[in-house]
């Protein structure tokens, strides 16, 4: 399932990958501010429920 498209916005480029693929890359990913620390959380929690409904 691809939870991304590409896009490209006012500066901001993201690309398409596999949910499972974002998992993981979420999972080691490190943030450096207080607020990314929320946001990976929460879009680790999207991930996780969206591979359980399928």
């Amino acid at each position: 399932m691809r939870l991304l498209k590409t896009i490209r916005h006012s500066g901001l480029f993201s690309n398409s990958v596999e949910s499972s693929e974002a998992r993981e890359k979420l999972k080691k990913d490190e943030p450096d501010n207080y607020e990314g620390k929320f946001t990976r959380a929460r879009d680790l929690r999207f991930l996780e429920e969206a591979k359980s409904t399928n």
